[in-house]
């Protein structure tokens, strides 16, 4: 059997490995024999194999849910403790943040996984949220002017993802992801029809905070981590 293994460059020159990933549309069996043949042919270390399905291979996984809501406008009242943080300088303060909000991601819970590189992951993606147009906007909630919050998003036509979203741990649960939230869909544009966030199955803090402000999952996905042996 061979399968059909997408390159992933963005992932490889960041990992120093080479990545790829083989999506399964259909619930079938996976031929570990095979798989690891070809990883050794084509010089894997490591593949993401997604699928709406469990399969029966013991791997690291991770349950990946896209929470979705249809999009109303309504305006707040603008929040003195919020400003865009676009085009400023990356800081330990921000940085901490970044890697809060992934604690849970496949990146850093699969043990196999370097944690330099989970924090290399998310200082690349902080970096391109601030620097790049990955992110429409960088938000952050402050505190005596320290940053204690952060929400990036991504808008494309008539949706828009919400990227990072994450809290200060001593300041969790005092409603300043509620704050957060509330400005993000208060500045978007009427053009908007769809708001979108992905988490992890895991992320029970997460999901109950979504589904506080409307979101239902939309879609679910299982990936797991394929090492080379």
């Amino acid at each position: 059997m061979i399968y059909n293994v997408q390159y992933l460059p963005w992932d490889s020159q960041s990992f120093g490995f080479k990545v790829g990933k083989i999506v399964l549309t259909k619930k079938s069996s996976i031929n570990t024999v095979a798989l690891f043949e070809e990883m050794q042919r084509n010089n894997y270390k490591l593949i993401y194999l997604c699928t709406p399905f469990k399969v029966d291979i013991e791997n690291f996984y991770d349950t990946k849910l896209v929470y979705a809501k249809a999009f109303c406008k309504h305006n707040e009242p603008l929040n003195e403790h919020i400003r865009s943080y676009k085009g400023k300088a990356i800081t330990d303060v921000l940085l901490k943040l970044a890697f809060e909000s992934g604690k849970y991601s496949r990146f850093n819970l699969d043990e196999r996984f370097p944690k330099e590189l989970f924090e290399l992951l998310y200082y690349k993606w902080l970096e391109n949220s601030i620097f790049t147009d990955f992110s429409t906007d960088v938000l952050v909630y402050e505190v005596n002017n320290m940053p204690v919050g952060l929400l990036t998003y991504k808008i494309n036509k008539t949706k828009s993802s919400i990227g990072i979203i994450s809290i200060a741990p001593e300041y969790q649960g005092c409603g300043i992801g509620s704050s957060l939230m509330q400005y993000y869909e208060s500045i978007l544009s009427n053009d908007i029809k769809t708001l979108e966030v992905i988490t992890q199955g895991v992320n029970h803090v997460a999901r109950m905070f979504y589904e506080k402000h409307g979101y239902s999952i939309a879609e679910l996905c299982y990936v797991y981590h394929v090492w080379s042996k």
